[in-house]
């Protein structure tokens, strides 16, 4: 806790931000709870490690998560507040801090989510990563840690995609190749195309490597697993380059519609060309599939209620 201290300490000097308690860190970064000294609003402060700022390739990375951000409309991005230096140079994304829960820890806390659920969180996440690539940017770390569903006022889940710290250009070239032991992204989300185009020092990636990812998320909420169950990185790299993947309905205990199960496989196609080739058409073969009981802003109120009804609404 020392160490938590000595960065509040330092970080007082960020402008207009009253630091509160330590919320989240990454490799590269932490996020903090804060409070505006002036306006008194809440907000997510992220800030860039000291042995990262250091760095001019991580410095530009940070500019650009927060430009990107900052670009976004869609109600299902997280809104930036505020984005600058510290007085020591320390760079720092203030933003909006959600309440709620990500759908890493949804599924590990509280089973798999029945399939009428996970259609409307795929297809809310679907509606910002449309606008995202109509902007000429890939997220390229789509997972359920990046993915929060939190609670809304007449319309019950509502999907918020956060962390574009790996977001990149549609066309970029790297500057070195890659292994998948330092590897950007995260194994078990990983795009094939993105480990073959890193591993040779290419990014030729577009949107549809998100859609892939986004098939590795809804099999999580359907099933509670990862898509591959392997060892060691290379091994995960490997499955997601090679390995055909099965139905999640044979790696869950509900029924899965086979419609859904079917959408799932398609995300997941290892040539990109036989995915979806849009978020927004994958939202609407989404809404297209027939479930049993809908989700339905009433049910989904009710699950706020009984699990987690401490957890203030928005809007």
């Amino acid at each position: 806790m020392v160490g938590d201290f000595a960065i509040r300490k330092r970080a007082v000097a960020i402008p207009g931000y009253d630091l509160i308690e330590r919320i989240g860190e990454g490799g590269s970064a932490e996020v903090w709870r804060a409070k505006h000294r002036l306006l008194g609003r809440d907000a997510a402060v992220k800030i860039l490690r000291t042995e990262d700022a250091a760095s001019e390739l991580m410095r530009e990375r940070f500019k650009l998560e927060a430009r990107s951000a900052a670009a976004l409309r869609c109600p299902h991005a997280v809104e930036i507040y505020d984005f600058g230096t510290a007085d020591d140079g320390t760079l720092f994304l203030a933003m909006e801090l959600l309440h709620g829960v990500d759908l890493q820890s949804l599924v590990e806390r509280f089973g798999p989510q029945e399939p009428s659920r996970t259609i409307c969180l795929l297809e809310q996440t679907c509606d910002v990563l449309h606008e995202a690539h109509s902007h000429q940017r890939v997220h390229r770390d789509i997972k359920p840690a990046n993915i929060f569903v939190t609670r809304r006022t007449g319309q019950g889940d509502f999907a918020r995609v956060v962390d574009f710290g790996l977001v990149r250009a549609i066309g970029c070239d790297r500057e070195e190749p890659t292994t998948p032991l330092n590897m950007s992204g995260t194994l078990a989300f990983l795009p094939p195309e993105v480990v073959t185009a890193e591993c040779v020092g290419e990014c030729d990636v577009d949107g549809r490597a998100d859609i892939y990812a986004l098939g590795c998320v809804a099999y999580w909420l359907l099933t509670g697993k990862l898509v591959f169950d392997a060892p060691t990185p290379i091994a995960m790299a490997a499955a997601h380059a090679t390995s055909p993947p099965s139905p999640p309905s044979s790696a869950s205990e509900q029924s899965i519609p086979p419609e859904l199960d079917e959408c799932v496989l398609d995300c997941l196609a290892k040539d990109p060309a036989k995915r979806p080739q849009t978020a927004m058409s994958l939202a609407e073969r989404l809404r297209a599939i027939v479930v049993e009981s809908p989700w339905t802003p009433e049910r989904a109120e009710a699950w706020w209620a009984a699990h987690l009804r401490n957890t203030p609404a928005e809007g």
